[in-house]
């Protein structure tokens, strides 16, 4: 077996398992505390080593699908990996369709079968030769991973390595540009929009029916991140403005007055609700999330909140303060007003532009995504006052032009 004669390909895996150990627990049973050591008994080693096994090829499957995984996709994974190691579902018959290549288990892993708990009982029960000969067939990959004192699983996908979109021939605007570079949250902002990409499972689907669903595409996200730094021009010029508390809540979502910033503490008129995709767990409210989040985060490195002990303080400004309260800063600012801004976009009914059906807009579904979808939603729903939404559609798309996000039509 990989790992298990060479100390350094040892700790990579150990850290693999022990950071990952919660997403097939359910499934297999595995004691929650059962985490990988070299001072075990013999049978906790035993029972670690199959482990590993298990999980090298459950990844081996799930690597490029994006977390936070589904249960139906683990159930999948777990299926597909016990199918490697020759362990077939009781519904697929003796012979030749038995194949145990990536191809043929990938099949059945799709295939519904209520016999998953069987299966896995007899891998349990093989002993460790016949298993590590089962995995020396399967060839599982080793897949790189930091290692010491916090060890951290292959993470979610890195939508914060995305750059903006950029114009050609464009010159940027100097005062929008200064102030953008001078509050020194362009790569905050990215993390904070990979972190709800990957909390909300977000997909780009036309219709309910579309499986599997398509990632959100690059240029789609690009546009996202040009649409958040011209929201901040639009509310605050990148906390360089006058008004409510600029510099400090450049998103103006801490604004007690306004509909975020109620939807966030609870006291909004109509409740909003954010919704996951698939069989992620639900969020019933807005207010619900804070402490979803923090939730969701356990024992998983990667997926912990950036900037937690700012953004976490959410939780303890009362309503009636908002960004008025000294604990409001503008990492706090950018986190929630893009969830926020994410929230309306997505949810735009209103939109003629983008001809998916009502039912499937959703706050995880970046399928309408052109530039007239994003103004139109941001316009309409993030912030503008009733009446004001064609004006602070012409801020936005002002704000564009000055990023040279878009290049300004000739005048």
């Amino acid at each position: 077996m990989r790992g298990s004669e060479d100390a350094d390909e040892w700790n990579k895996l150990k850290a693999v398992v022990n950071c990952n150990i919660s997403l097939v627990v359910e499934l297999t049973g595995t004691e929650k505390n059962a985490r990988i050591g070299l001072d075990g008994d013999v049978a906790s080693i035993v029972d670690s080593i199959r482990f590993q096994m298990l999980f090298l090829l459950m990844w081996d499957y799930l690597k490029d699908s994006l977390p936070p995984y589904t249960a139906t996709q683990l159930k999948q994974a777990l299926q597909y990996a016990l199918c490697r190691i020759g362990l077939h579902p009781t519904s697929i018959p003796e012979g030749d369709e038995r194949k145990t290549d990536d191809k043929a288990c990938r099949g059945h892993a799709l295939a519904d079968d209520d016999t998953l708990g069987a299966s896995f009982k007899a891998f349990k029960q093989m002993s460790l030769p016949e298993a590590a000969n089962a995995l020396g067939t399967a060839k599982p990959l080793l897949y790189e991973v930091k290692t010491g004192d916090k060890p951290v699983m292959p993470c979610p996908k890195k939508y914060a390595d995305l750059d903006f979109v950029q114009a050609k021939d464009c010159k940027k605007d100097t005062k929008e540009d200064e102030a953008w570079k001078q509050q020194g949250m362009e790569g905050k902002v990215k993390q904070y929009l990979n972190f709800w990409l990957n909390w909300l499972g977000a997909k780009a689907t036309p219709n309910a029916q579309t499986n599997p669903r398509a990632d959100v595409s690059e240029d789609c996200l690009k546009r996202w991140l040009c649409l958040i730094r011209a929201v901040s021009w639009a509310e605050s010029l990148h906390g360089t403005g006058t008004g409510n508390q600029p510099a400090r809540d450049p998103m103006q979502i801490g604004n007690p007055a306004d509909a975020g910033w109620k939807a966030l503490k609870g006291v909004a008129a109509q409740p909003e609700k954010p919704y996951r995709e698939g069989d992620l767990k639900g969020v019933p409210d807005f207010k619900d999330v804070p402490g979803r989040i923090d939730e969701d985060a356990k024992g998983i490195e990667c997926d912990k909140v950036p900037d937690s002990k700012a953004v976490g303080e959410i939780s303890n400004i009362p309503a009636n303060s908002g960004h008025k309260d000294q604990r409001f800063t503008k990492e706090l600012s950018y986190f929630w007003g893009i969830l926020w801004l994410i929230q309306k976009v997505n949810n735009d009914r209103r939109n003629a532009d983008c001809t998916i059906p009502n039912n499937v807009r959703s706050t995880w579904n970046f399928q309408c995504c052109s530039w007239d979808d994003l103004i139109h939603g941001a316009a309409y729903g993030y912030n503008a006052k009733p009446g004001k939404e064609e004006d602070y559609k012409t801020k936005i798309t002002n704000a564009l032009e000055k990023s040279c996000c878009r290049k300004a039509p000739p005048r």
